[in-house]
């Protein structure tokens, strides 16, 4: 997950070869997984977002000049990145961002919580102790 304000969202190669390695640990099956998976990256846009600002075209997934990887696994990388990765944009409307920060403050107060953050804090040490069990 990553939070941007850029008006591109280029990915690098590293970036989806650094990734799919962190996944390859977490499935004891990741061959098979993978090809199963759906890839697809979906960029939420919040409701005020000045037109200007929006993502109008395909996020490309550029090839790295420094790094730990040969230009076969980069161009492998990026011809993935083209072929088996869909994109998808979604505009938050102000009701629907309304909603969101009342359901997490729902769920802070029955975890009696002081703030959203500790939420999302404890949501995310939860994610990773998943991620190292399996």
């Amino acid at each position: 997950i990553q939070t941007t304000t850029a008006k591109r969202h280029e990915t690098t190669v590293t970036a989806v070869i650094e990734f799919n390695k962190y996944l390859k640990n977490c499935f004891s099956d990741w061959t098979d997984v993978s090809k199963k998976v759906s890839w697809e990256i979906i960029y939420i846009q919040p409701y005020d977002t000045d037109e200007r600002r929006r993502i109008k075209e395909w996020q490309g997934c550029t090839l790295n000049e420094s790094g730990n990887y040969n230009l076969e696994q980069q161009e492998v990388t990026a011809k993935f990145w083209s072929e088996k990765v869909n994109q998808y944009q979604v505009n938050l409307s102000l009701g629907m961002a309304v909603r969101l920060v009342e359901a997490l403050e729902r769920v802070r107060k029955e975890e009696k919580l002081s703030k959203i953050e500790d939420l999302i804090q404890i949501r995310r040490q939860e994610v990773h102790q998943e991620v190292n069990f399996n």
